[in-house]
């Protein structure tokens, strides 16, 4: 599953605000005709980015809680649906039934076992790798209901366990909807604030090309040898997914 690191933006802003310091230390002697790379404008443009990324991390929070939860729930699954079909097979219903219920059971676990592991903790797919994991979550829980209705529609189901009984079946269902449901919503609202952030860092006229210029101007000021462009030259700025960009 693509992810974003976000320790990257973070490194983004670390480092611009090192460029800042740098100009600001040059005094006077830093004088750029174009306003965008003047002190007041390189400071707004930094404490801008740094909102933004802080406002990604409580949503980014509450998805990956979100996500450990589904995760947790989902792994029951495959276990769960085994037992029921085991179960079911002890019934008195057709052969033909009987076999439904197999392969919807293999489309459950066949769907969990190709599922691809959750992001790593602090990360966050991209839209297109959420949407292909929420139709999954989605599709088996879809085959969980249909086999729930295969069992409850059998008279000669009636198994003493209770994890296996159909109330305690539809119960779990019902969660499994409800998680799919606020891991999809965490996403949209992780999404909305991720997207903020990135269009300040990388967008045109963002942090990335700002910060590209201020060093073309303090090596045209400067020199390319100069003190003041080689100790802001080496800072890299990546933008996220793409080459650095020195």
């Amino acid at each position: 599953m693509a992810s974003t690191s976000e320790t990257g933006h973070a490194k983004n802003i670390s480092n611009f605000q090192l460029v800042i310091d740098a100009c600001t230390g040059y005094g006077d002697s830093y004088k750029p005709s174009d306003k965008d790379l003047e002190l007041p404008a390189l400071n707004t443009k930094k404490a801008a980015c740094a909102q933004a990324h802080s406002a990604v991390k409580d949503p980014l929070a509450i998805y990956g809680q979100a996500v450990g939860d589904r995760e947790a729930l989902y792994a029951t699954v495959d276990p769960l649906t085994t037992s029921i079909l085991n179960m079911f097979q002890l019934t008195d219903a057709p052969a033909n039934v009987k076999k439904s219920a197999k392969t919807i059971a293999d489309k459950i676990r066949g769907a969990n076992r190709k599922r691809k592991s959750p992001p790593p903790p602090g990360e966050a797919p991209e839209a297109n790798d959420h949407s292909t994991s929420q139709r999954s979550f989605v599709m088996i829980a879809d085959n969980f209901e249909s086999l729930i209705s295969i069992v409850k529609a059998e008279p000669t189901y009636n198994p003493a366990e209770d994890n296996l009984k159909v109330a305690v079946l539809e119960t779990l269902h019902a969660q499994m909807l409800s998680l799919n449901t606020t891991t999809d919503n965490a996403f949209k609202a992780l999404n909305t604030v991720r997207t903020v952030r990135n269009q300040l860092l990388y967008a045109t006229g963002g942090l990335v090309d700002t910060v590209l210029d201020v060093k073309k101007y303090v090596k045209a000021a400067f020199g390319a040898r100069s003190a003041k462009y080689k100790e802001i030259s080496g800072l890299e700025f990546r933008r996220i997914g793409k080459r650095p960009a020195q």
